[in-house]
Formats: structure tokens, sequence, C-alpha cells
């Protein structure tokens, strides 16, 4: 069959009842074929020039509200746990608890190797984390190209003085299609985010408990060398931003960098 005359189907960005209720019964990825009774090839390519249909896996789903990379449950869940940990670093008490509990864990870590070593470790640790967290949620999701939105924008206003309003309807319409696409993509990259923070919240409040205990500061607080001359770890640098935590961002950062370009390397 060849489905119904593009007609039938409103130009407004809107979906199809067949595509809707295709996904609804059987979810994402969908390809062409699955809907083609209801759907005619010129809709298809419409709603896939709008960005109405995102490429997802091995065919496409619908974007923006219309469901592609939703949340789970799970990940609602990591979410409400990571706004849990987060509480740490402003609730005493919830931060006392966390870091000695990571203490129960990694004390024994810390005790047998240099305060430096163990940081630089936790920071390979949390980039390898994000990243591995990262490439399996979001792989090669990302936001629409900036150049397609300011294209569209001059096209709009070019339809607009010349009183096109049937063109100006349709551009309209793709533009919300392109910021559906955009928040989309945004909600997508925020996923890992929320999961990689179950692990790098509780490295860092423990951290941050350890030069702070008095019963565990001996080690972190005695003068050390990690890049260059004398330093002592609880020594502000700028503001807030204490030695520790200056040298482990300078590890997260090599290490995460480090680990991309290998990983890039590997699969290209």
């Amino acid at each position: 069959m060849s489905g119904p005359p593009a007609d039938d189907v409103p130009a407004d960005g809107t979906v199809p009842q067949a595509i809707r209720e295709y996904a609804a019964e059987h979810g994402s990825p969908f390809t062409y074929g699955d809907v083609r009774d209801g759907v005619d090839a010129e809709t298809w390519g419409r709603l896939l020039a709008d960005g109405v249909l995102v490429p997802d896996g091995d065919g496409f789903a619908l974007a923006g509200d219309d469901g592609v990379e939703s949340w789970s449950r799970a990940d609602k869940a990591a979410g409400v746990a990571a706004l849990c940990l987060l509480a740490g670093y402003q609730v005493g008490p919830v931060g006392s608890f966390v870091g000695s509990t990571v203490d129960l864990a990694l004390g024994p870590v810390q005790a047998a190797l240099p305060f430096s070593v163990v940081v630089l470790g936790l920071a390979a640790l949390t980039a390898t984390v994000s990243l591995v967290v990262r490439r399996r949620l979001v792989g090669d999701v990302s936001p629409p190209d900036g150049d397609r939105m300011q294209d569209l924008a001059e096209r709009l206003d070019t339809a607009r003085e010349r009183g096109d309003d049937a063109v100006v309807e349709r551009l309209e319409a793709r533009r919300r299609a392109l910021v559906r696409e955009q928040l989309s993509a945004l909600k997508t990259q925020c996923r890992p985010l929320v999961w990689t923070m179950l692990v790098t919240i509780p490295v860092f409040l423990w951290l941050s408990w350890l030069v702070a205990a008095p019963a565990a500061a001996v080690t972190p607080v005695a003068p050390v060398y990690p890049v260059v001359g004398r330093i002592v770890w609880t020594a502000r640098l700028v503001g807030p931003v204490q030695a520790w935590m200056a040298w482990y961002f300078v590890c997260s950062l090599l290490a995460g960098t480090t680990l991309r370009r290998t990983v890039d390397r590997v699969t290209a």
C-alpha cells in the first residue's frame, strides 16, 4: 500500500496517527517499513527533514516531547539519589556520613599509598566511569547544528519580509521541531551525568572528609610535592579551592583526555 496522501497529514510538525500508535505500542526505534501502510514516503521525508523523527540506533524515534530518549524509572531514581548526595556539600552530617561510609572501603587504600597517588587513582577512576557511562547512554547524540537554526532564522525573516504566509508557517513548524530536537538531545546528554554523579560525589565527599577528619588528616595535611615546590594539601590556592582539589581536577582532566583519545584511536 502506498499510504494516505500527504495532504491528509498536518504540515505543522505534528506526527501522523499511524506513527504515534506504532511508537506507543512498540516503542522505538522503528523504520519506514513499520509504518508505511499509514504514512507515505513524502510525509516520512518531511518528518525527517523537520527533525520530528531523529536517528535512534538502527531506526528512528520521535523527537522532543514525543518521547525519544526519555528517562527511565532507573534514570529518575539515579537523579533523586544524586540530588540527595549533593546535599552532602551543604549539610555537614550528610557529608560526614557519606565520607565515613566510603572510608570503610577506601581507608585501607589510603593508609597503604601516598595521598597524591590515591587522588590520582580516584580521578582516573571517575574519568573512566564518566567516559563509559556517556558512551553507553549517549553515543553520538548531539544537539542540532547551530548553523541549521541560524539558516532557518534567516529564511524566516526573508519569508516574512515578502509576506509569504505559507512558507512562514512551514518554517515556523520546522523551527519548533529543531527546538524539540535540541531539548531532546540536552535531556539525553544529562542522563549519564546523574549516573556518573553516583560515583564522583561520594569520592569527592570522602576526600573532603579525609582532609578534615581529625583522625585521618595527618597524612593529607603533611607537606608534599604534587607538582612542583613544597605545598600543603589543605592550602587554599584560589578562593575555596584547596591544593588537593586542584590536584584532583588536574588528574581528572588529564585522565579523561587520555582515555578519550585512546578510545577514539581504537574505535576509529
